[in-house]
């Protein structure tokens, strides 16, 4: 319930919400100032937050605590953790693969451990074999269906170890805070990164693929 409540603080459900509620007030006589306010402040928030400009500020103010791995063959490890429960945690991007791939590669005794719920795993293993992963060098963990569950169950094994932790570079902050907290010690390896250092001059210009990214970041924010 209180994740549902969250998402009506999402930017585009501030716009739908406003341009709904002002074309309903507009089609009353005695509320058409009413309607009018409402239909402007719906344009002024996609406005806002579908600028480039505000999206690139808020997705980077989460993304800027990291940075990806240049060089992992020097990372003295022997896990590489890729999330994969098929929800908001484990919706695994072909970025996410690629890294896990490129990660696994400069370190080929490393042993990449997919944690995740029921099937999604497997099919992540699938996906990675068919790259060319080494079938030897993946272990499924499937009982997790959240992010809490896989540091919980992840906790045993990697005790006392450093190991590359693979996830969005907008998530990172709230995944590295979940493995924290369970006593382990993940090295961020960020990917997908959405934030840039320098915008086009037309970057201020709303647009829906902007507002969305602005969703994301402010989704991360509330947790939810």
């Amino acid at each position: 319930m209180e994740s549902v409540l969250k998402s009506f603080l999402l930017p585009s459900s501030l716009v739908l919400l406003a341009l709904g509620l002002g074309l309903i007030f507009l089609l009353r006589r005695r509320r058409r100032t009413v309607g009018v306010a409402l239909l402007s402040l719906g344009a002024l928030i996609y406005l806002a937050f579908g600028s480039g400009l505000m999206a690139n500020w808020l997705v980077g103010g989460l993304e800027w605590h990291y940075t990806a791995i240049a060089d992992p063959g020097t990372a003295e490890v022997d896990y590489i953790v890729l999330l994969a429960h098929g929800g908001r945690d484990g919706r695994v991007s072909p970025g996410e693969l690629m890294e896990t791939m490129r990660l696994q590669q400069a370190l080929p005794h490393a042993t990449v451990l997919l944690s995740g719920w029921e099937e999604v795993p497997a099919q992540v293993r699938q996906s990675l074999l068919a790259m060319g992963m080494p079938p030897g060098r993946v272990i499924l963990e499937t009982g997790s269906r959240t992010l809490h569950d896989s540091a919980v169950h992840l906790g045993k094994p990697l005790k006392g170890e450093r190991f590359l932790l693979v996830a969005p570079a907008s998530g990172m902050a709230r995944v590295m805070a979940t493995f924290e907290r369970e006593q382990l010690e993940p090295i961020p390896a960020p990917t997908g990164f959405l934030s840039r250092q320098r915008l086009s001059p037309t970057s201020w210009l709303p647009t829906p693929g902007q507002l969305a990214v602005s969703d994301l970041a402010v989704r991360e924010r509330l947790d939810i």
